[in-house]
């Protein structure tokens, strides 16, 4: 997940509301978020709430990550570019 400098509320955040899981920070303004869950379709909501941020996505089923992607595309073609 990219958080820019002036979004430090998003961090923030993230801290606040993560459940069973971690942040870490692996680069300038670069973070690893991971999530220790059974379902992973239970975080899919609050993660959407990042688009834009995300880098990259992994883990859980190829069926949440590719139903993700398209959620994403869907929303670019939208609004515009979004990254996932």
């Amino acid at each position: 997940m990219h958080i820019s400098p002036e979004e430090y509320y998003i961090f923030d955040r993230v801290k606040r509301e993560i459940r069973y899981g971690k942040i870490e920070q692996t680069g300038e303004n670069t973070y690893l978020l991971t999530l220790d869950i059974y379902d992973p379709k239970e975080a899919v909501p609050w993660i959407r709430t990042f688009t834009g941020r995300i880098i990259s996505i992994e883990g859980g089923t190829e069926e949440i990550c590719r139903q993700f992607r398209t959620d994403t595309e869907a929303m670019a073609k939208l609004y515009g570019e979004v990254q996932a």
